[in-house]
């Protein structure tokens, strides 16, 4: 990224990089990588300012989850403990599922 735009596009490496590697974790449902996942996606959200808050929960979480409900469930239960991100998460994904240009920003 650097070298191509002379700057760190860090939407774009966490688009590409994290997002599918969350995806796959979620997918396998191995509850000890789950939560270890989560665990640190919840440390970064609550250390975060509005800016990472926004990526960890929009682009990582909502695109690594995109419409996929047992991926959803699997999340949901994973921050029962994660009140906060938890929060965030159900509240985003509401409008995942609703707005079609909100999805699309997401998961382009």
């Amino acid at each position: 990224h650097i070298a191509h735009f002379g700057t760190f596009l860090y939407i774009d490496f966490f688009k590409t990089t994290l997002t599918p590697k969350v995806e796959e974790i979620l997918t396998e449902n191995n509850k000890k990588s789950v939560k270890k996942i989560v665990t640190v996606l919840d440390e970064l959200y609550v250390g975060g300012d509005r800016a990472v808050q926004n990526v960890i929960v929009g682009v990582v979480l909502c695109g690594a989850v995109k419409d996929n409900q047992t991926l959803y469930d699997t999340v949901v239960e994973a921050l029962a403990e994660s009140q906060f991100l938890k929060t965030a998460f159900v509240n985003l994904m509401e409008r995942f599922k609703k707005d079609k240009k909100f999805r699309e920003m997401i998961l382009n």
